[in-house]
């Protein structure tokens, strides 16, 4: 797509309704979390992360080494590796530029008889194992007691309905996959609308983009920007922990934050930027003949959250983090 200088031609879809018989014009939720930081708020640095990779430790196509290398040599500064059931020694891939996080991608039953859960969990011990009869709370609360983090993969991958997800905030799930690579192959990468629904009622759950690459396919596809102080382990956990992180495909957020009311954006250049809110509220932007960089976003409505997408010209997608009013 080329873009000229001209006029940027604007459309603007409002989405909140005001005819007599619409939603009320409070927002009610559940008792809100703690909220996480804006990162856009914070000094730091910006490093390119991969939370979700397989090797021949279980079922990927290439050993530990090769796939350090595949993501070191992409320009990416941390990589998780999460095989099923299994850990890895991370200790030799770390260096000054590089960190290389231990993880495992477990399994307990789920409510729903035909699909198990799906956990990353990182900064877990090298000697960290999990019968099979051990249920998802104990599981969680074992990550989280060694100072871990865990994050609840793919949703839409997995079927699960928001009833089935929702518990997952009382056993301490951390965040979700908004974007996972490896499952667009059958068209259920995105769980955006499963993000909003639970943030609706009321769980502040940031959510992160990923490859979960087991072969080439999904090499570099989905990524996630974190703000650190340093890339250390210490740094980048308390990052995760904080919520310092954005999801991305390939466009970048400058700058994301609400002031006075209005919801802000600065990003690189797009041709669709997308404000997502409590429904049936939001706001859209379209770019005719020159890319958008900026956007607001002034509310009508009491809400209590707003996030953002961003899509550039060749149909990548980023997501801002949740915001709360």
């Amino acid at each position: 797509m080329r873009f000229t200088v001209k006029s940027i031609t604007v459309l603007f879809l409002t989405c909140a309704l005001y005819a007599a018989g619409c939603a009320s014009e409070e927002v009610t939720s559940n008792t809100p979390d703690p909220t996480p930081v804006n990162p856009f708020e914070l000094q730091g640095n910006w490093y390119k992360a991969n939370f979700h990779a397989h090797t021949t430790t279980s079922d990927g196509d290439v050993d530990l080494p090769t796939r350090v290398e595949q993501y070191k040599g992409a320009g990416y500064s941390i990589l998780a590796v999460t095989d099923h059931e299994k850990t890895n020694d991370v200790t030799p891939f770390n260096t000054n530029d590089f960190l290389l996080i231990s993880g495992m991608e477990t399994h307990p039953a789920s409510p729903n008889p035909d699909m198990r859960f799906h956990f990353v969990c990182l900064n877990v011990p090298l000697d960290l194992s999990f019968a099979k009869e051990i249920g998802a709370e104990e599981r969680i609360k074992t990550v989280l007691g060694k100072g871990g983090y865990v994050i609840a993969a793919h949703p839409y991958w997995c079927g699960f309905t928001i009833e089935e997800l929702y518990p997952l905030k009382a056993y301490g799930v951390n965040a979700m996959e908004v974007y996972n690579a490896t499952c667009r192959f059958c068209g259920r990468d995105v769980s955006s609308v499963h993000w909003d629904e639970l943030l609706a009622k009321g769980w502040r759950l940031p959510a992160l983009a990923v490859d979960d690459v087991h072969n080439d396919s999904s090499l570099h596809v989905g990524w996630t920007w974190v703000r650190a102080e340093a890339l250390t382990l210490d740094a980048i956990m308390a990052a995760l922990k904080s919520g310092a992180f954005y999801a991305s495909m390939g466009p970048e957020f400058k700058d994301v934050r609400i002031q006075d009311g209005v919801v802000k954006v600065e990003c690189s250049p797009v041709v669709k930027i997308q404000f997502f809110a409590n429904a049936p509220n939001g706001m859209q932007m379209l770019a005719k003949d020159a890319p958008l960089t900026m956007a607001s976003f002034e509310p009508k409505k009491k809400l209590t959250y707003v996030r953002v997408e961003i899509t550039d010209a060749n149909g990548k997608v980023a997501w801002s983090p949740a915001l709360y009013f």
